[in-house]
């Protein structure tokens, strides 16, 4: 991991990254929001839909999202993604923002930047001299001679996301102001009685002047309410999860029973988890629900010297728990899921993985030797990256015993599980051209 103080920078590998904006959690400080912002070569946005948060979470292109928030272990977090090979060639730069809502960034305790690449965390940018400022450029992810840098920046803004985002060329709409009040009617014309009527003597007549018109007042001015202000949201904040210094999200070695917690926050989404076991007997790991109850069942073997990698959720709103069964000694790791083995033409293996297919669509070829018996199970499927939840997966193979079969693969990026039994092996090939 690099530490880096305000103005340093550090080269970022070429490969999808993530960026936290974390900060201790603290009864009455204000929320922070994290956004960032595609630039060109002007150093200004091309559109609106060149600034992402929580209210325009993806880009039009993919290439960057806002993943939400989470917390744990006394801190907030909000997560970005950007994906650094899918970016626009006309994207120059990438700014990480943040704002403060209900306050200054100096009532923020603990405010840092986190950018992971795969299971490191490359860089770490700690804010030291917050004040006033209710903004702040973070960092910004930059091209120089060929790749990717990342910069801490450190630019406080007083006048919040407005003005911060003026800067960079997002024109920002100012409520219409109020119309002004409908005049008042007028007043009524005051009222004149008649004169008195002469006394006569009762010799005379007497005098009965004419009865006065009845008074029927103006209509009033019709009325004409004042325009209302416009609503604007007042931004939701949104946590991150805070990446750690070590590789891993979560790194255990046990021997026997045992429960693991990842307390780092994670974003709700996918994560892979990879088990190792040294010697044969039973090993088995359970996801835990909310009710702490055994939920997905990742691993369930017998197989001596076994490793593998399985696909499981980070329910968002709480950590991660699992839940470890075993004869013998064990490693647990959780890792991103941007950490999945690559499927680069071929691979191989025994028992289960996760790989990544990031190629155009193309069909797989799987073949499965089963296990000592020449039986067994094996199973592929096929999952984005992003997927919603972990039934979002689509079933290609379901045989047991010796498997030989061809497949059709989407464009990726796309994660290809396989639970297997035995050897295995999976080889990309390229669809035919058509005229």
């Amino acid at each position: 991991m690099v530490n880096i103080d305000k103005g340093g920078n550090t080269v970022v590998p070429t490969q999808p990254v993530r960026i936290a904006v974390c900060h201790v959690r603290q009864a009455g400080a204000p929320a922070v929001d994290a956004s960032a912002l595609l630039l060109d070569a002007r150093g200004a946005v091309r559109g609106d839909a060149d600034l992402v948060f929580f209210n325009q979470p993806q880009h039009p292109s993919g290439a960057v999202r806002h993943l939400g928030a989470s917390e744990g272990g006394g801190q907030l977090a909000e997560w970005l993604e950007v994906d650094l090979p899918r970016l626009e060639p006309a994207v120059e730069r990438v700014v990480i923002a943040s704002s403060a809502d209900g306050g200054a960034f100096g009532q923020v305790p603990g405010l840092y930047v986190q950018v992971s690449a795969g299971e490191a965390v490359v860089a770490t940018y700690r804010v030291q001299d917050a004040s006033t400022e209710t903004a702040f450029v973070l960092g910004e992810l930059y091209r120089r001679g060929g790749e990717w840098k990342f910069r801490a920046v450190g630019q406080g803004y007083a006048s919040g996301l407005a003005g911060l985002a003026t800067d960079f060329g997002i024109a920002v709409k100012q409520p219409p102001p109020p119309a002004p009040p409908a005049p008042l009617p007028p007043a009524a014309p005051a009222y004149v009685p008649p004169p008195a009527p002469v006394y006569v003597p009762p010799t005379a007549p007497v005098y009965v002047p004419p009865a006065a018109p009845a008074y029927v007042p103006p209509a009033p001015a019709a009325y004409v309410p004042a325009a209302p202000k416009a609503h604007v949201p007042a931004p939701a904040a949104v946590p991150v999860p805070q990446p750690q210094a070590q590789h891993a999200l979560l790194e255990r070695s046990g021997h026997g029973d045992d429960v693991l917690t990842v307390e780092v926050p994670l974003p709700y989404g996918p994560v892979i988890v990879e088990a190792a076991v040294a010697r044969d007997g039973y090993f088995g790991v359970h996801t835990l629900d909310r009710s702490n109850d055994e939920d997905e069942l990742l691993f369930n073997t017998t197989v001596r010297d076994f490793h593998g990698r399985a696909l499981a959720f980070a329910p968002g709103d709480r950590p991660l728990r699992l839940r470890v069964h075993a004869d013998h000694q064990w490693t647990v790791r959780v890792l991103p899921v941007a950490a999945a083995r690559p499927l680069a033409g071929a691979a191989q293996g025994v028992g289960p993985e996760v790989l990544l297919h990031p190629g155009p669509a193309a069909d797989l070829r799987v073949r499965h030797e089963g296990d000592a018996d020449g039986d067994g199970y094996f199973g592929v499927w096929t999952a984005r990256p992003d997927l919603a939840d972990i039934d979002d997966r689509e079933l290609l193979v379901n045989k047991t015993g010796r498997v030989k079969s061809t497949v059709p693969l989407t464009a990726g990026p796309l994660l290809v599980l396989i639970e297997a039994d035995g050897p295995w092996s999976a080889e990309v090939r390229a669809l035919p051209r058509y005229r």
